[in-house]
């Protein structure tokens, strides 16, 4: 009966430990956006020391994200109105993502920082290409102009005077057979993923509640013989 008892403890700790692991592997972020440019790091967003509101309005964007709902969440932020005009006519291409730099990065001689950044999302026939910035340097939002776009290397070339988060913007009318091919792909599987998450938790617990049913019943009918 004692083992039976510890048996069943086991399997159930078990089971809300691999839970918990694989909600917090669903919910985590990343990005597919990297820079060759040296000393410049591209990492997943990091909200943390951020103004609430910011990280509010910021830390769900994805590229499906519609822009409209997005400039409401930062209105009255500092910054939000120029944005609002800039982005007029513009969709999200990328989520949020966090570029900064290292000790051995080398800025421009007036301080600011010229970035290349390889966006695998960005396709030939997309135009009106802006970087959207919180800098979190001045606390105010700004839209900025592309130095240079390379649809071969999927590469953009922009000039920041602080690094912080942004995420890269493209005119709605923007299109391309290879990149309405690329994007169905791409939300077939970003759609398939939390689901795959989602139903590894629900097949865990579905084990768990199944052998302690098990369990149970195999104890009960050992009571009920004795």
């Amino acid at each position: 009966m004692k083992g039976m008892k510890k048996f069943i403890t086991c399997l159930l700790t078990a089971a809300l430990t691999l839970g918990a692991t694989s909600a917090v592997f669903a919910a985590s972020k990343t990005t597919d956006v990297t820079s060759p440019t040296g000393g410049i790091i591209v990492a997943a967003l990091d909200t943390t020391g951020l103004d609430a509101d910011v990280v509010e309005a910021i830390e769900d964007v994805t590229e499906k994200t519609d822009l409209d709902a997005f400039l409401e969440d930062i209105d009255g932020q500092k910054g939000a109105e120029d944005v609002k005009e800039a982005l007029t006519g513009k969709k999200f291409l990328t989520g949020f993502f966090d570029v900064y730099a290292e000790k051995d990065a080398k800025p421009n001689a007036d301080g600011t920082y010229t970035v290349k950044l390889n966006v695998p999302a960005l396709k030939a026939g997309m135009t009106g290409i802006k970087v959207l910035h919180y800098s979190t340097v001045r606390g105010i939002w700004e839209v900025i102009d592309v130095d240079d776009v390379d649809y071969t290397n999927q590469l953009l070339t922009a000039t920041f005077k602080d690094l912080s988060p942004v995420t890269i913007v493209i005119a709605k009318s923007s299109s391309s057979n290879k990149d309405t091919t690329n994007k169905t792909a791409q939300t077939t599987t970003k759609k398939t993923a939390p689901k795959t998450g989602a139903s590894t938790n629900y097949m865990v617990w579905m084990v768990a509640a199944m052998a302690f049913i098990g369990a149970a019943f195999a104890v009960s009918r050992k009571k009920a013989a004795m």
